[in-house]
């Protein structure tokens, strides 16, 4: 359950750090010359495969200017991936899914809540013949 844990870090991490990087138009090389590491070390933090050490993301916040808590946006979807790891399910879900999820939850109505659960069970039974949004 730890490893689960920690990849679903690394893999939240890698992908702010691939969004940043991307967005400020700077290459893997760059940004690896610029920390003194390899492009192919900067592949491995983008996609979760290694730890980003809390020295190594200082350093980057520094590098684009933002503060620490832009590794941790979207923490409502965080920490979702982070509880669904620890109950020990082996579904991947989208953020779409979480995002519903999140929603549901803030949902303080019972009989809403009810209602839409019924509501979503029965349009995941329909076979709409159009399936453009």
């Amino acid at each position: 359950m730890k490893q689960e844990l920690y990849y679903a870090i690394n893999q939240h991490l890698g992908k702010r750090l691939h969004l940043l990087r991307k967005k400020e138009k700077m290459s893997q090389k760059k940004l690896g010359a610029l920390l003194n590491l390899t492009f192919q070390q900067i592949q491995k933090y983008e996609k979760g495969a290694t730890s980003l050490s809390i020295d190594k993301l200082c350093k980057i916040c520094q590098i684009f200017n933002v503060p620490l808590n832009f590794f941790f946006e979207d923490s409502d979807i965080f920490t979702l991936k982070l509880l669904v790891s620890q109950n020990n399910t082996n579904k991947a879900f989208t953020n779409e899914e979480l995002q519903l999820i999140a929603a549901f939850n803030n949902i303080t109505n019972k009989t809403i809540a009810k209602q839409l659960l019924n509501l979503t069970i029965l349009l995941s039974k329909a076979n709409p013949t159009n399936t453009h949004l």
